[in-house]
């Protein structure tokens, strides 16, 4: 009788996180039609309200967490930083292009950065001799931009009850891709093989970096002014209020925790690029909930295009 080599044998033990995997992704997924409920609200204080309650909602794990920051933390301060502002510019972006291309326009090109990734890697491959990615990797990315490239056919189209794409809120969706890219490779230092650090030591301080960043954004950039404390729909404390805390509350608890918080979690576990591939289905599961929820309307391309991937 043959022995099953190592590798056979260890197989299984990777199931439950590929289903974690499975789970984050869909609540991540989740996100994109939640804020388009939030027309109202400007976008990037929209991201702000996300990112608010994950904060407050991650706070007691993190006030219990066992594991202090390494004896390096100050060396790792502007990585933190860095990350915090990459988080928070990711949703800045992703959420204000909501408002001006389609959802699934939006979703798709906000969910490029395993493209973008790979990309990265066979730079870092040739400079450092780093391993490369697979040839599939290679082959879903050279896919990946040949939907995109069918999707940009759509700008400009007139539909109606609906957000028309456009290019210039395509581009800042992919804007957003850009943003998150770099946030994982900072998140794979931390929480990688070599890095050690809890999850909830990093993302705390992360997520509450992003929150400030949003908020920057809102009273520097906002169409309209933007309030401190107040809780109109257009003041920073404006999501605990009404329905808007309820949808607040879910994108903090849904597709933070269990979405975000659920990735860097696996980030110790599976490597960046299998993270970043699998959150290619969020056009795909984004688009089905936005039909459901009726802010996204049933158009042929959309529908087709994202499931290529």
């Amino acid at each position: 009788m043959s022995t099953p080599s190592p590798s056979s044998a260890a197989a299984p033990s990777l199931l439950p996180y590929y289903a974690l995997l499975l789970l984050s992704v869909t609540m991540c997924s989740s996100a994109g039609p939640v804020f388009a409920l939030l027309s109202s609200v400007p976008p990037f204080l929209k991201a702000g309200y996300r990112l608010t309650f994950q904060s407050l909602f991650q706070l007691v794990p993190w006030l219990f967490s066992n594991s202090a920051p390494p004896n390096s933390y100050p060396s790792c301060v502007p990585y933190l930083l860095l990350a915090g502002f990459m988080l928070g510019t990711h949703f800045c972006t992703w959420v204000y292009s909501i408002d001006h291309t389609t959802l699934s326009h939006s979703l798709l090109f906000v969910s490029m950065h395993p493209i973008i990734l790979n990309f990265y890697y066979h730079v870092r491959s040739r400079l450092w001799g780093e391993r490369r990615p697979s040839s599939l990797e290679t082959i879903g990315s050279v896919v990946g931009v040949a939907g995109a490239a069918v999707m940009m056919a759509d700008v400009g189209s007139e539909e109606s009850g609906t957000q028309s794409p456009t290019l210039w809120g395509d581009f800042v969706a992919f804007l957003g891709a850009v943003a998150m890219s770099i946030y994982l490779l900072i998140g794979e230092r931390f929480r990688g093989e070599k890095g050690g650090w809890d999850l909830w030591t990093y993302i705390e301080p992360v997520t509450v970096i992003a929150t400030l960043t949003c908020w920057v954004y809102s009273f520097l950039l906002e169409e309209r002014s933007v309030k401190m404390f107040c809780l109109d729909e257009d003041c920073v404390f404006g999501c605990f209020k009404g329905d808007r805390l309820w949808y607040s509350i879910y994108l903090g608890v849904a597709a933070g925790i269990g979405g975000h918080a659920g990735l860097n979690f696996l980030l110790k576990f599976l490597s960046t690029q299998i993270i970043g591939t699998a959150l290619l289905a969020e056009p795909v599961v984004g688009s089905i909930i936005g039909y459901a929820l009726d802010v996204q309307e049933k158009r042929g391309k959309e529908l087709k295009v994202p499931v290529v991937f």
